[in-house]
């Protein structure tokens, strides 16, 4: 029977994050293992490739005072430029598969273990059996995923257009005394407006693969599901995150430092740090679920219907 899941303040919320990543931390880590663990050894592998020591001959002058011509070190050695033709290419297949299978996957059965272990304090069936419902939202999630990259890359390409405009202006104008100034500081208010824009459209847009995963929403109708929800609640969701990821942030900083200092370089330490965030990877989406069911107890009263649904069952 579903558990009475309130309104929560924030350390609230946080208790109830620790308490799931502590009392489900073998499956998380399974699901965790199955999607990153692969690519973690593959990033290993690829590190090795890529050496210092021919790094180190690409950027090497070919006599002191000169600058380093990598282009004429690749063509000196076809081996070396073999070598980065096959590391750039693995490295893009795995982004590719990081984007479209590892991150549709793993989210979703995140996604679902979090809901039903904050609901139900259990899980509804086995790991597999989660990482097969994502499977079913997973052509739903890569079409909201491909048109959020898109909405992206257009948004991305109005802002270049921008600062080539703003550049032609100032070639324009720039014998007129002060209005290069001016175009300056309108520039850098800019900047900082789109940067502002930016986060504020990344908290309204928080809920989207929560709404694909959980809702069966997709595309258009999973940013709405976002911006419905978000609504009103910018500054908690932000505040709450910000604090959440500064944590993760400083757990991050301070296990790599004791790795780089004690793990060999190479691939020890590539799979060291990979371990990091093999271990923290879950953290921050249960606390995205938590906020999720949070707030639809606050705006469509779903402890309401969690009860109803328990007095059914």
């Amino acid at each position: 029977m579903p558990q009475h899941v309130r309104v929560r303040a924030f350390d609230a919320i946080l208790d109830d994050v620790f308490r799931q990543y502590r009392d489900f931390f073998l499956p998380l880590m399974l699901i965790t293992l199955v999607f990153l663990a692969p690519m973690t050894v593959i990033g290993a592998w690829l590190s090795n490739m890529m050496s210092p020591a021919l790094i180190q001959s690409l950027f090497t002058p070919a006599h002191p005072g000169a600058f380093p011509n990598v282009l004429a070190a690749l063509r000196q050695h076809p081996q070396t430029m073999a070598t980065m033709t096959s590391y750039f290419s693995i490295e893009l297949a795995l982004t590719l598969v990081s984007m479209n299978v590892v991150g549709p996957l793993s989210n979703g059965a995140y996604y679902l273990l979090g809901r039903d272990s904050l609901v139900e304090h259990r899980m509804d069936g086995t790991v597999w059996g989660y990482i097969g419902k994502a499977s079913r939202r997973w052509g739903a999630y890569l079409s909201t995923m491909w048109l959020l990259v898109g909405l992206g890359a257009a948004a991305f390409g109005a802002f270049m257009i921008i600062v080539a405009l703003v550049g032609l202006l100032l070639s324009t104008l720039h014998a007129i005394p002060g209005v290069v100034g001016i175009i300056v500081l309108l520039a850098i208010l800019l900047y900082i407006a789109i940067v502002v824009f930016s986060i504020w459209l990344s908290i309204r847009l928080t809920f989207v693969f929560l709404a694909v995963v959980l809702e069966k929403q997709r595309n258009w109708g999973a940013i709405r599901r976002s911006w419905f929800l978000t609504k009103g609640s910018f500054w908690r969701i932000f505040g709450i995150i910000l604090l959440a990821e500064l944590v993760l942030g400083f757990a991050n900083v301070g296990l790599y430092a004791l790795i780089t200092h004690f793990a060999p370089s190479g691939p020890i330490q590539v799979l060291a740090i990979g371990l990091i965030s093999i271990i923290l990877a879950p953290l921050i989406r249960l606390l995205v679920t938590n906020l999720y069911v949070d707030l639809r107890i606050r705006r469509e009263g779903y402890d309401l219907e969690l009860q109803a649904g328990a007095g059914d069952a």
